[in-house]
């Protein structure tokens, strides 16, 4: 592709991200709203280092859709203030200031790896109280040993019961032999029955995935073969050599590949034809258009820390 190519095809992309965020079909209009929003970082006590990064990224991320933001300071309660007059409508900039869009890719563990953690779970349980019986896995359902809906899946209601019981990780034991670096993950979906899946991953010894969102280029809005709405994003030259190897592993080891998205499983599709080149993949998994344009705007965006909306106000401008 040659440079008028290159930039062409970036300007297409920044003017689909900037009609998304406004709602419509006019990018040229004036500000007709001045937005103010008070936003808290979710950790304790956020340093001037966190707190700056956190406001470097939303800068960023609304400078890829072309609304500046006119002020941002940190308060002296350790929250960020901002202020932005603009076109965009003010429900997407209230959406897109408190959705993280961190994206990660995560090795899965086998269903059949992680049995025993099952079973001897429950057994522990039920010694505590033995009034109850099978007091774990009668909250689970078992895809069994080949399913590619994750180690388990649970009623939504009974999520809660089932982190709390992981949370008290009662067979540390099990964990070792290369399942010492792992974390639990819900979908973001119900399966066919309305029961959620939970995935088993692989990290590293911090507990970080595979591929994270500075290593994607570019996130967009498209349809897979069959004609579904779906989203292809493409990685940097580090990021498809990362992803070179870890389809590989994948394929030989007959593993799953998780696709999260501000820590709920949206993909994880098998690797059947052995590695994957160039950095291309694409997620699909029951999305609608309105929820792959959203997602793809947010990934190609870049992620932002998790944070709380404390205050937000949307006047018209005189």
């Amino acid at each position: 592709m040659n440079l008028c190519m290159k930039k062409i095809v970036t300007l297409s992309v920044l003017l689909v991200a900037f009609i998304y965020l406004n709602g419509c079909g006019q990018v040229l209009q004036a500000p007709d709203k001045q937005i103010r929003a008070t936003l808290q970082l979710k950790m304790n006590n956020p340093t001037e280092a966190d707190l700056q990064e956190a406001m470097d990224k939303i800068e960023s991320r609304f400078a890829h859709f072309g609304v500046p933001i006119t002020s941002m300071k940190a308060n002296s309660e350790g929250q960020i203030e901002l202020m932005m007059e603009t076109f965009a409508k003010a429900d997407n900039v209230r959406n897109f200031l408190t959705r993280g869009g961190n994206v990660a890719f995560y090795l899965c563990f086998r269903p059949e790896e992680f049995r025993s953690y099952k079973v001897i779970t429950d057994e522990i349980l039920a010694l505590e109280n033995d009034s109850i019986q099978n007091p774990f896995l009668g909250l689970i359902k078992d895809y069994g040993p080949y399913a590619s809906h994750g180690i388990f899946s649970a009623k939504v209601a009974d999520t809660a019961m089932i982190n709390s019981i992981i949370k008290r990780n009662l067979t540390p034991k099990f964990f070792v032999d290369g399942r010492e670096h792992n974390k639990f993950i819900w979908s973001a979906k119900p399966d066919e029955d309305g029961y959620l899946p939970l995935y088993a991953v692989e990290t590293d010894p911090d507990g970080n995935p595979s591929i994270d969102g500075k290593y994607i280029h570019e996130a967009r809005a498209t349809y897979d073969m069959a004609g579904r709405p779906s989203i292809t994003m493409s990685m940097n030259a580090e990021g498809a050599k990362i992803w070179e190897n870890l389809t590989y592993e994948a394929y030989k080891s007959q593993k799953q590949i998780a696709l999260s998205i501000d820590g709920f499983v949206y993909s994880a599709p098998g690797v059947t034809s052995g590695p994957i080149t160039g950095g291309l993949t694409q997620l699909t998994g029951g999305l609608t258009v309105e929820e792959t344009q959203e997602l793809a705007q947010l990934i190609s965006s870049g992620g932002i820390p998790p944070m709380d909306l404390v205050d937000f106000s949307s006047e018209p401008l005189e």
